[in-house]
């Protein structure tokens, strides 16, 4: 019994390095930046459909 409290957490243990090494790769700061931008971008500027198109050309 006491193996698999042992196991588990050394299994645990190493999941949480690997996590840790995962999260500060090299070049993730770059797609962390991009991804924290969405919410804050403007999507009605970026993805028109042309149904959206046609519609905004008849409001004029």
């Amino acid at each position: 019994m006491l193996y698999l409290k042992i196991g588990t957490l050394v299994i645990l243990f190493i999941a949480s390095i690997l996590l840790l090494i995962w999260v500060f790769r090299p070049g993730s700061k770059k797609e962390y930046d991009r991804v924290s931008r969405l919410p804050l971008e403007d999507d009605d500027m970026k993805d028109v459909s042309p149904k959206k198109k046609e519609d905004k050309k008849k409001d004029r």
